[in-house]
């Protein structure tokens, strides 16, 4: 199950989505998912592989990333994130083009 949400104030990406009985895993976040949300921080479980393009693009209230896995970063995922300071990345991971384009805050 891939994930996205509109409008969230800080945002904990769960691993699993229960519906019903049945449980899914949370691999993957759609491109413009969060796209010009005002979600001020978001925590990316490991079972996240992918991070599709423009997931978080034009986020102007980002402020925190904390990534736990090893995603694939799509091109412009946080792009246009002008407030984003920090993105705390706990193992390696893939970096498409591009995907901080426009960030200048970053610590």
């Amino acid at each position: 199950m891939r994930f996205g949400a509109g409008g969230k104030s800080g945002q904990h990406i769960p691993s699993t989505v229960t519906i019903g009985s049945q449980s899914y895993n949370v691999y993957g976040i759609e491109s413009n998912a969060f796209s010009e949300t005002d979600v001020v921080d978001v925590t990316i479980p490991q079972s996240v592989e992918i991070i599709h393009m423009s997931a978080f693009y034009n986020c102007s209230s980002l402020k925190y990333v904390s990534i736990l896995g090893s995603p694939e970063i799509g091109s412009n995922a946080f792009s246009n994130c002008n407030n984003l300071e920090m993105i705390e990345i706990h193992n390696s991971i893939d970096i498409d083009h591009n995907p901080f384009m426009g960030v200048s805050e970053l610590q």
